[in-house]
């Protein structure tokens, strides 16, 4: 009873030392008033206990542990310091409080606190995955947060961010979507039987078009060209025939016109 201070309805044991286990004989808790707390510090961290719950007429142990440097490692997100806390009723582990709570107070890192609004006591497995979200009392002033917990575990203070932002560096690599470098890959080397065949496939399409447009160049003709490689030929055999059949014509009907003038000279004489 002298290491132990009373204030307020609350035993309080400072523990100077930062033992990390504190043991209380069944004898003393005994003598500690009902409906009173036991309050136990350690380092950065405080917890209250119903009196109440130790009334099992064994000495009662608590322990405390700083979480393992893998398990803070998984979490970027964390504000304080994350304790694996155990309490020993004897020499077994008690782990279920039953309808009483035992209030933990954390002291935070304020520089990491982006707001205020979104801090949270999570409770963690043993390999350090969240496991519950709890409800905290957060006070700026004197940059603690305060969480009441139904029994012991890991447990440490969190500001709640996108999962992006709290995922470790591991996990965020595992996460990346894999690049497909099938069709879309604009890099993919051409099998170098294909590129030849398409390599000669335009070639062949070039000197094409080069052709046509050279034959396109020198088709065109002048009439005044045209007219002179016509000029001299024979006409057709057919124009030919034709333009005696006329000519004999005329003549038939000429020398008719001078009989008939003849004719009529000599009639009237």
């Amino acid at each position: 009873m002298d290491e132990l201070e009373v204030n307020n309805n609350h035993y309080i044991y400072t523990n100077s030392n930062n033992a990390e286990s504190v043991v209380f004989n069944a004898s003393l808790l005994e003598k500690l008033q009902e409906n009173y707390g036991l309050v136990i510090h350690y380092k950065d961290i405080v917890m209250e206990v119903p009196v109440d719950l130790l009334k099992t007429e064994k000495h009662i142990t608590f322990q405390f542990a700083e979480a393992a440097e893998d398990i803070i490692s998984k979490h970027n997100n964390h504000v304080s310091s994350i304790y694996d806390l155990t309490i020993l009723f004897g020499d077994e582990v008690f782990s279920d409080f039953g309808e009483h709570r035992v209030t933990l107070t954390f002291t935070v890192n304020e520089d990491k606190i982006e707001n205020g609004n979104e801090l949270a006591v999570y409770l963690l497995d043993e390999n350090g995955e969240k496991q519950q979200e709890i409800d905290v009392e957060y006070d700026k002033e004197q940059q603690i947060v305060i969480a009441d917990v139904a029994h012991f575990s890991l447990y440490g203070v969190f500001e709640n961010t996108t999962p992006n932002e709290e995922q470790t560096e591991d996990e965020k690599e595992d996460n990346e979507p894999e690049t497909d470098h099938g069709d879309e890959n604009p890099n993919e080397k051409i099998p170098e039987e294909e590129s030849t065949t398409n390599n000669t496939d335009k070639d062949n399409t070039s000197n094409e078009k080069n052709e046509k447009s050279v034959q396109e160049k020198e088709s065109p003709r002048s009439s005044q060209s045209q007219y002179e490689e016509t000029e001299g030929q024979p006409l057709p055999d057919t124009a030919t025939n034709q333009f005696n059949y006329i000519l004999i014509g005329l003549l038939v009907i000429t020398g008719g016109c001078i009989l008939f003038f003849i004719t009529r000279v000599r009639k009237y004489k």
